[in-house]
């Protein structure tokens, strides 16, 4: 195994193990949903994937927690995993960062990406995913819905 490859695996282990510690925090949420976006520039085209996140809301803090998904673009699958962080007190916008796997018709490649988005329910986001062979920007929309699944009540804003 690589360097890459090890500090890419020890980041996710450690997002991972810290979240495990989250099921006694207030306010925890599955949030599931679909990704409808864009490639941007040479390789353009529709991406279409999905994604999950369990996030949980400290009182006076962020929401945050780890996120999972894939998707499919024009023969290639990619696999994310990172940890969100959402603004506090209102939950609008935020960002994720973590390690994409690239599996294509041509190549297998491991990256870092960093996705911006805003919005509560169906939001507006702008990723970049860094791999070896240069840079990949998408724009596009999640459609996600946020259950709660404690019995706490929501902080009151």
């Amino acid at each position: 195994m690589d360097r890459t490859m090890k500090t890419i695996t020890l980041l996710f282990a450690l997002l991972m193990f810290g979240a495990s510690g989250a099921s006694a925090q207030p306010n925890e949420f599955l949030n599931v949903g679909l990704r409808l976006g864009w490639m941007l520039g040479d390789t353009g085209g529709p991406i279409v994937g999905f994604e999950a996140s369990y996030t949980w809301l400290d009182s006076d803090t962020f929401t945050h927690g780890p996120v999972v998904g894939a998707d499919y673009h024009l023969g290639d699958v990619r696999i994310h995993a990172g940890y969100e962080l959402v603004a506090p007190r209102l939950p609008i916008g935020g960002i994720e960062v973590g390690p994409t796997l690239r599996v294509g018709r041509n190549a297998t490649e491991l990256g870092v990406h960093s996705t911006v988005f805003i919005g509560l329910y169906g939001y507006p986001y702008y990723s970049a995913t860094l791999y070896g062979s240069g840079v990949t920007q998408e724009v596009g929309a999640f459609l996600k819905l946020p259950v709660q699944i404690d019995d706490r009540p929501v902080v009151n804003f």
